[in-house]
């Protein structure tokens, strides 16, 4: 018959503040690498994009002089 643990001696790992500091300090890692990344990205985004699918918006507010397509 096996031999009887108490439930102390029987359990793999114990809680407490070795635990709390692992979780802490990944926490803190995780932010860091967090803000690093956010700050990379506010550096490398371009002021004004360029390529084929951008539309420039025009600064009055007059409607346009051609006339408009008809559909028959």
């Amino acid at each position: 018959m096996p031999e009887r643990l108490d439930p102390q001696e029987a359990r793999q790992g114990s809680r407490g503040v070795p635990v709390l500091k692992v979780l802490i300090v990944a926490l803190v890692l995780a932010l860091l690498a967090w803000a690093g990344a956010a700050l990379f990205g506010e550096t490398s985004d371009p002021e004004q994009p360029t390529g084929e699918n951008t539309i420039q918006e025009d600064a009055t507010d007059e409607p346009a002089t051609g006339a408009a397509p008809t559909v028959d």
